[in-house]
This record gives structure tokens, sequence and C-alpha cells, in this order.
């Protein structure tokens, strides 16, 4: 995982070069989130498991990440299709 300040140094970097750099943030539901916590983690309490997504490293929030390309919702069973859309988007990129 790279965290979203390492993703905007990256893109920062590439950009001095000279290249071009696609920043993608992949976010879920604070619930979806909650239940992702509760399956890693099934002996952590409740308040356990909200100070955790208090302090995680990229809470979700649209005005933090109005720098990035693309904000893509990544929900629960839907791997594959989001992968799918991440690639097509790339490729429409890479032009």
């Amino acid at each position: 995982d790279i965290t979203v300040r390492g993703a905007r140094n990256l893109r920062r970097a590439v950009e001095e070069v000279g290249s071009k750099a696609l920043l993608i943030f992949l976010y879920a539901s604070e619930d979806e989130r909650r239940g992702r916590v509760r399956k890693r983690q099934p002996d952590l309490s409740e308040e356990g498991i909200e100070a955790l997504l208090r302090t995680e490293p990229s809470p979700w929030d649209p005005e933090r990440y109005k720098d990035f390309d693309l904000r893509i919702e990544n929900p629960d069973g839907q791997f594959q299709k989001v992968t799918a859309f991440v690639e097509r988007m790339v490729g429409h990129f890479r032009r």
C-alpha cells in the first residue's frame, strides 16, 4: 500500500522529471470498512474498531482527495468489477 502523502510525493517526483502520473484513490464506505476490520480482527471491541477507523491513514473524505485523478468506490464483493474499471482508466491515461 502507498499512503496518500506517498502518492502525492511520487506524483511530484514523476512530474519533476517530465512524466505524468495518474493518482487513483480506492475507498470503501465507513460501514464496509468497519465490517472489514471485524473480519480481520474478530476479537477487537466496538470501541477498538471505532478508534482504528478514526486513526486509519486514509479516511474517506472527498474534499481531501480532489487532487487525485480518480476516486473509486471499492465495495465488498466487487473486486473484479473495480479492477476491470481501473485497468480501463489506466489504459485511457496511457494513450
